[in-house]
């Protein structure tokens, strides 16, 4: 201990050196935590806002099931079955692809949901899907990196 203490009073520098140093890595590791939780977060939250307690992924008859929007497929019998299923109140299909949208020599990733009138989201604004009027493929926009497209310009979105 004392030998300790000599060297700390000897060589003030250097253990403030080593103290800022492992205050810099910590204060970085909590920056990427905090980051990561924040992205992990919005790359979910439009599934975990779903109104459903369970999601179901099923497979064809003969093919093992994945846990995957992107390879798993319910057929109209499996739905059937989950909907007659007790302790089921309802069954609803829903389908996820992610695509790339492009237009005006632009390019974003996007996420394609398909679902029921009772999986979709309270409208804030605008004009319920079905019931916009595009004028022609010339309507759709999209704003490349921003994480948004809409289908034409007299469908607000903010």
């Amino acid at each position: 201990m004392f030998v300790a203490l000599r060297d700390i009073r000897f060589a003030r520098g250097r253990f403030a050196l080593m103290g800022s140093v492992v205050m810099l890595i910590t204060t970085l590791v909590v920056f990427l935590y905090g980051l990561t939780d924040g992205l992990a977060r919005e790359a979910t939250s439009a599934v975990a806002g779903l109104p459903a307690d369970r999601i179901v992924f099923g497979a064809p008859k003969g093919a093992e099931p994945e846990v995957s929007f992107s390879g798993s497929t319910v057929d109209d019998g499996q739905l059937a079955a989950w909907r007659a299923a007790p302790g089921v109140a309802s069954a609803e299909p829903f389908g996820v692809a992610m695509t790339r949208l492009t237009t005006a020599g632009k390019a974003t990733s996007v996420s394609a949901f398909g679902a029921s009138g009772r999986l979709l989201p309270p409208l804030l604004s605008g004009a319920a899907p079905g019931t916009a009027r595009w004028p022609s493929a010339s309507g759709w926009r999209a704003r490349a990196g921003s994480g948004w497209a809409t289908a034409s310009p007299s469908v607000p979105r903010s």
